[in-house]
């Protein structure tokens, strides 16, 4: 059964910690009523919100005296037993710090390291699309080179007889 002893202060969600908001109906009289699931504030500074003596404990099942919560175990939760250090060991190898999820450079605002991102997503794809041409330049032999370079020629001269020919036209018009 995995336990924690919480270690610090914390928001978490309880079994049946619920607030009920109530309105009434002002044409019909007829209340609305609507329960939504909130967290619950423990302090294990407070001996009010204590569940043993000298500590607020925690499980993910129905154990006796323990607070049931939802979710994962937190960096501030401190395992009691094998199944709740497994778990902790599991969250603590993919924990990252929310503060450091914006990787920010020392001094830099939060405006300046998005932009600092995004021109670093710039330069990425930059590069893959240089490297996509240059491979697919790679794979052109030199005779199909040839006939495209032919019908490349030969586009043009077709576009420049009609050039002149709408020149002569304008200058009929005139």
């Amino acid at each position: 059964m995995a336990r924690w002893k919480l270690t610090d202060k914390h928001y978490i969600h309880i079994e049946g910690t619920e607030w009920e908001y109530r309105e009434t109906d002002q044409a019909t009289g007829r209340q609305g009523r609507k329960i939504f699931k909130v967290p619950r504030y423990l302090n294990p500074e407070d001996p009010s919100d204590h569940n043993y003596p000298g500590m607020i404990v925690v499980s993910l099942k129905p154990n006796g005296n323990d607070y049931v919560f939802e979710g994962g175990p937190t960096m501030d939760m401190e395992p009691l037993d094998d199944e709740a250090k497994a778990l902790s060991a599991e969250f603590k190898k993919n924990y990252k710090h929310p503060m450091h999820e914006f990787d920010m450079n020392y001094g830099q605002t939060y405006s300046q390291s998005l932009l600092t991102d995004m021109q670093r997503q710039l330069s990425e794809a930059t590069t893959a699309a240089k490297t996509a041409e240059a491979r697919s330049l790679r794979d052109v032999s030199a005779e199909d080179f040839a006939k495209l370079k032919a019908q490349m020629d030969q586009l043009l001269e077709q576009n420049a007889k009609m050039q002149a020919q709408l020149a002569e036209k304008s200058t009929r018009r005139i």
